[in-house]
């Protein structure tokens, strides 16, 4: 053996002592690592040797379920075209350009706003947009009203038959119209048209 690194002493004694006839295990002691190297233990490491392989792992998975190239294209993921890639920039570039003067074109045949109100597309209203409905419907209920006032100074059928401006046929087919038209809005509504004289 060298002499150069020495090795701790064991300091364990091989015999038995025994003082006052008791008998004593062989000492140990405890100042030497060697001797208190804890118990082994069985258990199994599972942890991944690195992260870089967990990884690789899951990017493999990845890459199994991946979409194809052409479902990419259909999802317009991927650009469908045949053209280089250095000319795809500019491709684009004249497709917007296409649609912008399309746009161009078709505001430029756009009907005007008086157009549009003679048509009965857009309202004829000077009020503000949040105000129309209301508008429209305070319309409806005035027309209602004017109408409702309309019906109620008529005269009566016997008024108008004594006038002569109804014939006595013609009454009675007014009166079988009037029950087949029905009331609409709590008021009675007249289909046909009344001949004056």
């Amino acid at each position: 053996m060298s002499t150069d690194h020495p090795l701790p002493a064991l300091t364990t004694s091989t015999t038995t002592t025994t003082t006052d006839n008791e008998t004593h295990p062989p000492s140990t002691d405890l100042t030497n690592p060697l001797l208190t190297a804890p118990q082994l233990d069985t258990h199994v490491d599972t942890t991944p040797l690195s992260p870089t392989l967990e990884r690789k792992n899951s990017l493999e998975k990845k890459l199994q379920t991946r979409p194809e190239a052409e479902e990419l294209k259909e999802r317009h993921i991927l650009l469908d075209t045949d053209v280089a890639p250095g000319l795809q920039a500019r491709q684009r570039e004249l497709e917007r350009q296409r649609v912008a003067d399309g746009l161009k074109k078709n505001l430029a045949s756009r009907p005007t706003a008086p157009e549009l109100i003679e048509r009965n597309i857009l309202p004829d209203s000077k009020a503000a947009p949040a105000l129309q409905s209301q508008e429209r419907e305070l319309k409806k209920n005035l027309r209602a009203d004017s109408l409702e006032k309309a019906l109620q100074g008529r005269p009566e059928k016997g008024v108008l038959v004594r006038e002569g401006i109804l014939r006595e046929d013609e009454e009675e087919g007014l009166e079988g119209e009037r029950e087949e038209s029905g009331k609409e809005g709590g008021r009675e509504t007249i289909v046909g048209r009344v001949e004056l004289e």
